[in-house]
């Protein structure tokens, strides 16, 4: 079963106590959540754009020296992520 599968799951079962509770659109949001994936996985895509995609953190690191430029994107996608 996919993580898909088992959201769908966890919504349909809980669908009348969303409903009851109120959060019935707070529950159908695990959907986009689980198509578009986590802020956790926007920034690693932000991190890996600004970091060779070969290199692991800790050998960018080492090579680089310090893998800020990368972080401080990161940083910024966070920033702006949440002004919007």
């Amino acid at each position: 079963m996919t993580v898909a599968e088992m959201v769908e799951r966890v919504i349909c079962d809980t669908a009348a106590d969303a409903a009851a509770l109120g959060c019935t659109a707070e529950i159908n949001r695990c959907r986009a959540i689980v198509g578009s994936g986590t802020s956790a996985d926007a920034q690693l895509t932000v991190f890996e754009a600004h970091i060779d995609a070969q290199l692991t953190v800790f050998e960018a690191h080492i090579q680089s020296g310090n893998p800020g430029t990368a972080l401080r994107a990161v940083t910024e996608w966070i920033a702006a992520a949440t002004l919007q």
